[in-house]
């Protein structure tokens, strides 16, 4: 758009402020009172700084816009990943769990065998080992579990809420 701008003023060879003439009444030469009215318009011959703005703006729009586009599928890639985690954790939790049932009963068998006579001590040893075996692997599975849901909350913003059901 063209710049359009309006200009006036007025000058006078009159000194005195109260008075119409100079000097008293006297002046060297006539009166000599100017005024100036001016209208000024420009045109911009070029817009190459308005159209180096506007690239950059464009250019600082789509960064921006990837920028969002990288976030969203990262997070999507993280939650996705997360799911599937906590799945198979959840899956080892419950085999571990029926593996440390098995353990439990195959030890209190052993130790009925055993006190009867009918297996030697190194059996017997070996089913209490398993028992130890399966116990920490639960303790570990459970863990790992444990460490997928918070993740998992975490990436959701929701971490202080499970913290807090937790303790």
């Amino acid at each position: 758009y063209p710049e359009i701008s309006l200009a006036g003023s007025y000058t006078t060879n009159a000194f005195d402020a109260n008075k119409d003439d100079a000097l008293d009444d006297g002046s060297f030469g006539n009166e000599n009172d100017q005024f100036v009215i001016g209208v000024n318009v420009s045109f911009p011959i070029s817009f190459e700084q308005e159209r180096v703005n506007l690239a950059q703006k464009n250019v600082e729009l789509m960064q921006a816009k990837l920028s969002r586009k990288l976030v969203e599928d990262q997070f999507r890639f993280n939650s996705d990943r997360l799911q599937k985690l906590m799945k198979t954790r959840k899956e080892n939790l419950y085999t571990t769990q029926s593996r440390l049932k098995n353990a439990k009963a195959s030890l209190n068998e052993t130790s009925r065998l055993f006190n009867i006579g009918r297996v030697d001590i190194d059996r017997f040893i070996n089913a209490e080992q398993d028992l130890l075996n399966t116990r920490q692997s639960f303790v570990n599975n459970w863990f790992e579990y444990e460490i997928a849901l918070s993740q998992k909350a975490s990436l959701y913003g929701k971490l202080l809420n499970i913290l807090k059901q937790k303790f």
